[in-house]
């Protein structure tokens, strides 16, 4: 035997890519290499010298490939633990047999394109064939002996670990080894998972879920109560904008909290990744709390900064009092002017696509005045909201099971918010399969045309409010709109709009005052009544009583927006009338449990 000299590496790999340069780099350190298939004849076609599996095993390959490294003097060769004592005598009884195993310290392998295949719509059959078995066999073989055997799964390492074998006489350290076992083991279990997942939905007719999250880690010292502890866990598959992957520009670590808040903040602020309109929106409890968005002037073909500090400005004002402690997210660059705001202010995180290099400078180089001003906020970069969004459902974890379900990105029965701001007509919904009514159904269609562009401001807002979920909104100039009241998460639709039009009332009042600190509560219940009277409702679910929808109209407040569909329909059509009402359906509820 020549365990101390003689070193093989096995390489069997489906993606090919750099498989040349990495072989020449273990053949420059007096590695031997056996290959079989495909692997081998592209080695050899660019010269790189490799013996057949077949002919180190003695054994053909057969079956179309399906039989070919799974063999004794294969997985012999991985699996035998150089500096166990028991294994070494095994060797020698089995070279005294005739049988010669030799040590194989690396495994390149990567597996069959299955995940490929599912995704360009294999057949059963065809999914089949790209099951692999020898390749995820030796790969654990070699994670399991991984302090003698380098277990390389992905072409990507190739690099790293040949600059290893130049630097250190062709040796691995046991920490590279201990990485690379880690990563192969984590590359078997998600292929088998997916193995799993098409087979038993093609065979068995059942659907299987398996998530996959990683990187976890303690947050803080405790997670959304004091008492108890809390983790964050990576989906490392996510693509699009989040909160998870954003990159801290300045601030405290996150915690439980913020997450959970961080992420109901942007989720509201992609509602208008594509928006002519600077948009900001304040978050409370994962409840939005105060929203603006202002139609930016373009100057040289750039948005004006002014635009996106009138809608932090605005969005604040909404509800000054419920902001303290919030979260901020816009879908603009954030800049000096924007941190200017924000100095006598206590916000627990502020979101952008970007901040500006001149905020960057500016937080890495705070005083110890502008720290104390500064220094407690988290500032989140999330690169363009633009990006492909990661999924296209949404799950919510309950005792003894998932629930899993599409996102919600519908906001009315029709292609453009004209449709419903049209007379009333049936429209089909194909999901449930419901012929819902849907338009203005009382009043005057020409006042809600009017109000097309706030209209679809607040169902966009209304969509991230908890249910139940009544607001109003105002264009308080043109192409400005802004959140003035809100009443959310309340088991009573009725109370949830009386907190509504109290809360658009108490803005009001605050607002009025600021400029006319002497005026009379006759001239602020007028201004009070011309603002609301110029607003609109949105309710994120029909009213099953016309209770609710007469707490908004007493308001002052003229146009509702809500879903119809109650069984009482007819006696909420009767007060909107009644308190001359334009009242529009849009067939689309907006739940957020």
């Amino acid at each position: 035997m020549k365990t101390e000299t003689e070193r093989l590496a096995l390489l069997s790999v489906s993606d090919k890519s750099g498989i040349v340069e990495f072989a020449k780099v273990l053949k420059r350190h007096g590695i031997d290499i056996i290959s079989s298939g495909g692997t081998a004849r592209k080695l050899r076609e660019n010269g790189v010298e490799a013996m057949d599996v077949s002919e180190y095993t003695g054994f053909p390959e057969c079956f179309e490939g399906r039989v070919k490294t799974m063999h004794p003097l294969v997985e012999g060769g991985i699996l035998f633990r150089r500096d166990h004592e028991g294994d070494l005598k095994d060797l020698e009884m089995l070279e005294e047999k005739g049988y010669h195993v030799k040590p194989i310290d690396f495994v390149v392998c990567n597996l069959y394109p299955f995940e490929e295949a599912v995704a360009q719509g294999a057949t059963l059959d065809e999914k089949i064939e790209k099951i692999d078995i020898g390749g995820p066999t030796m790969l654990i073989s070699a994670v399991k002996n991984y302090k003698h055997v380098a277990a390389i799964a992905d072409p990507t390492a190739y690099e790293a670990v040949a600059q290893e074998l130049e630097n250190n006489d062709g040796k691995l350290s046991l920490v590279t080894k201990a990485l690379l076992a880690v990563y192969a083991v984590n590359r078997i279990a998600d292929y088998r998972a997916a193995n799993a997942v098409e087979l038993t939905r093609d065979i068995a007719g059942e659907n299987t879920l398996r998530l996959k999250f990683e990187q976890g880690k303690k947050l803080g010292r405790y997670a959304e109560n004091w008492h108890q502890k809390g983790w964050l866990f990576v989906n490392s598959a996510s693509t699009g904008p989040n909160v998870v992957k954003a990159t801290q520009i300045a601030g405290p670590a996150m915690g439980f909290n913020n997450y959970v808040d961080a992420d109901a903040a942007l989720a509201l602020a992609m509602e208008f990744k594509d928006s002519e309109e600077a948009f900001v929106s304040v978050i409370k409890h994962t409840n939005p709390c105060g929203s603006a968005a202002v139609s930016e002037e373009q100057t040289g073909g750039a948005a004006s900064g002014e635009s996106l500090l009138e809608a932090i400005t605005n969005a604040w004002n909404g509800d000054p009092i419920s902001a303290f402690g919030s979260i901020v997210a816009t879908n603009r660059a954030f800049g000096i002017k924007e941190l200017e705001y924000f100095k006598d202010k206590f916000v627990e995180i502020i979101i952008a696509p970007e901040f500006t290099q001149e905020a960057k400078d500016f937080l890495a180089n705070m005083s110890e005045t502008d720290k104390k001003a500064y220094g407690r906020i988290r500032f989140l970069e999330t690169g363009n909201l633009t990006q492909e969004e990661q999924s296209t459902e949404e799950y919510r974890l309950i005792e003894g099971g998932l629930l899993v379900q599409e996102r919600n990105n519908k906001f009315y029965l029709g292609s453009s918010i004209t449709d419903i701001l049209r007379n009333a007509h049936t429209e089909y919904c194909p999901n449930s399969g419901k012929k819902l009514t849907v338009g203005v159904v009382t009043g005057d269609e020409d006042k809600a045309l009017e109000k097309a562009s706030l209209i679809e401001f607040g169902l966009k807002h209304v969509k991230h409010v908890k249910s139940n979920a009544v607001c109003i909104y105002r264009e308080y100039e043109p192409g400005k709109y802004q959140v003035l009241g809100m009443g959310a998460g309340q088991p009573n639709r009725m109370v949830s709009s009386e907190l509504a039009a109290n809360k658009a009332r108490e803005n009001l009042r605050r607002e009025y005052l600021a400029l006319n600190p002497d005026a009379t509560e006759d001239e602020i219940k007028k201004y009070q009544a011309e603002q609301l009277a110029q607003c609109i409702a949105v309710s994120d679910a029909m009213f099953p009583f016309a209770d609710g929808l007469e707490k908004v109209a007493e308001s002052g407040v003229k146009i509702i927006v809500n879903p119809g569909g109650s069984v009482r329909d007819n006696e909420v059509h009767k007060a909107a009338e009644k308190y001359g009402i334009t009242l529009i359906q849009t067939g689309v509820r907006e739940f957020k449990h």
